[in-house]
């Protein structure tokens, strides 16, 4: 799996990366922040919002996580045809969704980084010559690795790529016994190939960069 900066929507990134249980009037002034966006979201929300009370009834009526789905579709749509809809559309970011779903028990609740992480890589399969690669990062392999831990984090979506890059150069097996043996993320990085390292790091800083953040765990225990 190879990433690759991708230029995301900063004031979506910020939402995403924030608890849930902000409050709506939170959500709507990071929204707002952005003038022309915020003009889009209201129009493409008005079903939500009949007697125009803006963003804050449309997230009301919806809650946080349908709302940023339908949010992120906005996006999706721009992306993918060049102008902004009319109207949100949920089928356009159903596999977030499965991926979200597919990770939920190693996530925390009240957190988007899953969300994020998916929304990343859908965005990455725009890129030319690159493909959305999220079912990669639920495969049985992987899930099988965390069945039955305790494994959480409030940044899971850094715990996911650096445990896949893991999983992936040292094999289940080692790896399982690492996260038993609760072994530090520097000693095994220190196990890997200088290829090994190099492809883990550029894909690591590539995502760090697309949501404006470098925090791999490179001190925490697996």
């Amino acid at each position: 799996m190879n990433l690759k900066p991708v230029v995301m929507p900063t004031e979506l990134v910020n939402l995403l990366k924030k608890p849930m249980g902000d409050s709506i009037q939170e959500i709507a002034t990071t929204l707002n922040s952005n003038a022309g966006i915020s003009t889009v979201v209201e129009k493409c929300f008005k079903e939500y919002d009949e007697f125009d009370l803006g963003i804050e009834k449309a997230i009301q009526v919806l809650g946080w996580p349908h709302f940023r789905e339908r949010l992120v579709s906005i996006y999706i749509y721009k992306r993918t045809y060049g102008s902004y809809p009319l109207k949100t559309d949920i089928t356009l970011v159903d596999s977030i969704c499965r991926f979200e779903a597919a990770l939920e028990k190693i996530s925390l609740h009240n957190n988007s980084r899953v969300f994020l992480l998916g929304t990343y890589l859908k965005f990455l399969g725009f890129e030319k010559g690159f493909e959305d690669t999220s079912e990669k990062l639920y495969e049985k392999s992987f899930l099988n690795i965390f069945k039955g831990r305790q494994a959480r984090s409030d940044k899971t979506d850094w715990l996911i790529l650096t445990s896949w890059h893991f999983l992936h150069f040292l094999g289940g097996q080692k790896f399982s016994k690492a996260i038993e043996d609760q072994q530090f993320y520097a000693h095994l990085f220190e196990q890997l190939s200088t290829d090994q390292k190099k492809q883990m790091m550029s894909n690591l800083l590539a995502y760090g960069c697309s949501i404006n953040e470098s925090d791999p765990f490179t001190r925490d225990k697996v």
